[in-house]
């Protein structure tokens, strides 16, 4: 799971419970300053947060921003050893990330792939992160 996924998580536990109910992906949207798309994404893991997203979520639940930035900093980075800087880093600023930071140390992420697709009939792309 990622970061931003598991943060999104548990702050739509924390704001569901303190708006007496859950909220519409909409309301969530509205409430993080983002579009509807951008949750749908952060659910299923396919984008991470902006950080003044991050940042948020983080403070409206009482967490280290700083443990959740530098966590997030480490599953996007692009090669292993800054993986392993940002996750050390997370490790020293907070023990909430510490868990998923384990996580990223035990199961690092996959090496990024080329998709190729043919959107218009004769042109190939390639999607390269």
């Amino acid at each position: 799971m990622n970061a931003t996924k598991k943060l999104l998580d548990k702050w739509m536990e924390w704001r569901s419970a303190s708006n007496g109910g859950p909220l519409t992906q909409k309301e969530l949207a509205k409430e993080l300053g983002v579009g509807q798309t951008s949750i749908s994404n952060y659910k299923v893991g396919v984008s991470q947060a902006a950080p003044h997203v991050i940042s948020k979520m983080a403070r409206d639940l009482g967490e280290s921003e700083a443990a959740w930035l530098a966590l997030v900093e480490s599953e996007r980075a692009r090669d292993g050893e800054d993986r392993r800087a940002w996750a050390r880093i997370a490790r020293q600023l907070g023990a909430a990330a510490s868990i998923a930071v384990v996580a990223l140390m035990v199961f690092p992420a996959p090496a990024k792939a080329t998709v190729a697709a043919n959107l218009n009939g004769n042109t190939p792309y390639a999607l390269c992160e």
